[in-house]
């Protein structure tokens, strides 16, 4: 899972987790938050700060490798929240009749954004991938009832735990985006109005 510390990815980990799956994260920055995501129950974390820096093809052959490591029966199911060349890197590791889910394009958000396009292709066609959009638009009422009384139930329990940072009045608002854009914080990123 890519973004695993983030807003949608530090509840995505722990949904993952509660489903029996075995879950690897990414971040930027293991030091900051490799134990955050360790306390969610992710079973291997991969360092994405290389591609942070370099943001090149070169980049790509150590993350790829890293990835490799910390799965060594490859990728079924791959949940996106960062996009560009770390779904490069991941669709070569994905196994064949994968999933890839994507829900964010983080990568885009990069100061300097660089042109990127899926240069994977032939991957997903040899290996009979399935690569699909994931909206909360796309389910039905009743779906949503139902998901909100499960996670309600799994927060109640403790089972589920949501980070928040708060940052204190609308003052404020530029600093937040700030932290959203810089990826520097984990959890989900809160303006107060006080």
């Amino acid at each position: 899972m890519s973004g695993a510390s983030g807003a949608v990815g530090h509840i995505a980990v722990q949904l993952f987790k509660l489903c029996g799956c075995h879950v690897v994260g990414t971040t930027r920055s293991l030091a900051e938050k490799g134990s955050f995501l360790q306390s969610l129950g992710v079973d291997a974390i991969v360092d994405i700060h290389q591609l942070q820096e370099i943001n090149t093809p070169a980049a790509s052959v150590p993350l790829q490798q890293s990835i490799k490591e910390a799965c060594p029966d490859g990728i079924d199911i791959f949940f996106d929240l960062v996009g560009g060349l770390l779904l490069d890197c991941v669709i070569c590791t994905m196994n064949p009749g994968g999933r890839i889910i994507t829900v964010g394009q983080a990568a885009a958000n990069d100061p300097q954004p660089r042109p990127y396009s899926l240069t994977k292709m032939q991957h997903i066609i040899s290996n009979q991938l399935c690569l699909q959009g994931f909206s909360l638009e796309e389910f039905p009422p009743h779906r949503h009832l139902e998901a909100l009384r499960r996670i309600s139930s799994w927060l109640a329990a403790g089972k589920l735990v949501a980070k928040e940072h708060v940052v204190p009045g609308f003052k404020h608002v530029g600093e937040g985006l700030s932290l959203l854009l810089s990826g520097n914080v984990s959890g989900k990123i809160l303006v107060k109005a006080i």
